[in-house]
């Protein structure tokens, strides 16, 4: 069921108006939305028991200070909700929670998972200059501004959900698509303004906009491939990490309680830093920087969905999700895999296929 809603209202109003249509038939006993925190100019996810607290969301909010789906983890992880809790979440979102649900760090019993187009977003710092008591839009920022992996993003609609809320090709209001036998049932109970028959004009948008976002992320990655091309360009890309590890943290799909990289196998004693410092003259401090980024590109390169959180969280600005980006996407098309793609694609490293490297030149035995 694909049909038009609230046609005369803008994509923020018609989606707060959707929600409301959801709690008001009690389809949902919450909601996970981006909301306006305590009266700041700064977006977070809210969990709302009430069509009352809609007023405070901000749906099509241009900005992702943290991915939604880390969130939703928490809410499903130790147990399932009693009642129907509905989550919205743009498309890399969607992408993590479809990676930790295989990874079994979230339960979709009881959640209504709504997704929604995503023209992008701008780092949050360039969110809160333009903000005012009137939060900014999509429309309020240049192309510029949108951070860079969000305008290498081929995914400008969710490929799983129960329900997309569509924007691209809309002519006024939202689209709502059901895209599971959950999101039918669902939209039975929503009066919608028409079912459409055409989606013609909204696949052609979405064909232009993703062409749009492979031609940059083309460009974009051929240029970053050749800046890091051997030991010595990966050590200037990562000159001025500290260490901090922001970006593990703020990555969706790292989700191990205690990462190998704080673990005891990276506590040394006093006396092997002076052994080491004798034998090269000089030790650069923190040391395994480049470690610690290699290792978590073969840890979750297989699984990442280039939200870019790890290169928001830097504090010196390294390319660090673009650089993920490239490896991912690099890695997931040579075994074929798509990161967040389907429920049922079996995880990678945990899958034998015999004739996996075939193709490269390896004999079956």
């Amino acid at each position: 069921m694909v049909g038009i809603y609230a046609k005369d209202l803008n994509p923020r109003e018609a989606t707060r108006e959707f929600f409301a249509e959801l709690f008001g038939a009690n389809l949902i006993a919450s909601a996970l939305l981006p909301a306006r925190k305590s009266g700041l100019n700064q977006i977070f996810p809210a969990l709302l028991s009430s069509k009352d607290s809609l007023d405070e969301t901000f749906p099509f909010a241009p900005v992702m200070p943290l991915s939604t789906a880390v969130q939703l983890s928490k809410i499903t992880r130790f147990a399932n909700p009693t009642n129907t809790v509905a989550v919205l979440l743009r498309p890399c979102e969607s992408r993590a929670a479809v990676e930790l649900v295989k990874l079994r760090q979230i339960s979709l019993d009881n959640v209504l998972l709504i997704t929604r187009d995503c023209p992008g977003t701008v780092e949050p710092e360039t969110f809160e200059e333009k903000a005012s008591d009137t939060l900014p839009g999509f429309s309020d920022f240049t192309e510029e501004q949108i951070r860079p992996v969000c305008r290498m993003c081929e995914h400008p609609t969710a490929p799983v959900a129960d329900i997309n809320i569509g924007t691209f090709g809309a002519d006024g209001g939202i689209i709502l698509e059901a895209k599971t036998d959950k999101g039918e049932e669902i939209l039975k109970h929503i009066a919608l303004d028409a079912e459409l028959s055409d989606t013609s004009a909204r696949e052609s948008a979405l064909k232009s906009e993703a062409e749009k976002r492979t031609a940059f992320m083309e460009k974009n990655l051929a240029e970053l491939k050749k800046e890091v091309a051997g030991i010595e360009g990966l050590v200037k890309f990562f000159a001025k990490c500290v260490d901090c590890h922001n970006c593990r943290t703020m990555c969706p799909v790292c989700y191990c309680n205690e990462c190998f990289f704080d673990s005891a196998t990276f506590h040394f004693e006093g006396p092997r830093y002076e052994e080491w410092t004798q034998r090269r003259g000089i030790l650069a401090m923190p040391r395994d920087e480049i470690l610690f980024h290699l290792g978590r590109m073969n840890h979750i390169g297989l699984s990442c969905v280039a939200c870019g959180m790890c290169e928001q969280a830097c504090p010196h600005d390294i390319r660090v999700g673009q650089l993920f980006t490239l490896i991912s996407t690099t890695a997931q098309k040579e075994l074929d895999i798509h990161a967040g793609r389907s429920l049922t694609d079996p995880l990678p490293l945990a899958t034998f296929r015999e004739d996996e490297f075939t193709e490269m030149g390896e004999e079956k035995v």
